[in-house]
């Protein structure tokens, strides 16, 4: 079929990637964009405390592509996967309070008091 028929008839995000994303950018393929995108090498170049959240649920950005500590080699990072949570998620009132604002306190917290590396404790160990 033609690529306005791929893309209409697209199930998931990553048609949308492989017919329309990919092609726009002249990437070969949905893979090739994404490894050419992924967060790994301006993450390993962070210079100051950053904390990464994602849900292992998120649609968007699938566990199987949200990188180690390993990957990212720089203590500056601290990464979390968390269980549940969705693309937007983490809110668990109507004020916005909830797992990321305590996250988000916790780890200033951790800066203010001139805790060492960001990157320890917490993330995808495997």
């Amino acid at each position: 079929p033609s690529r306005p028929k791929k893309i209409k008839e697209a199930k998931y995000l990553g048609d949308i990637d492989e017919h329309f994303i990919a092609r726009v950018y002249d990437y070969e393929s949905k893979e090739h964009y994404y490894r050419d995108n992924c967060a790994v090498k301006p993450l390993s170049d962070v210079a100051v405390p950053l904390l990464v959240v994602n849900a292992d649920d998120d649609p968007l950005i699938p566990k199987h592509v949200f990188p180690t500590a390993e990957e990212v080699g720089n203590s500056n990072v601290r990464l979390e996967l968390v269980e549940g949570g969705g693309h937007c998620g983490f809110i668990e009132g109507v004020a916005g309070e909830g797992y990321m604002a305590e996250q988000t306190a916790a780890f200033f917290g951790f800066v203010a008091a001139g805790g060492e590396g960001a990157g320890e404790g917490g993330g995808k160990e495997d």
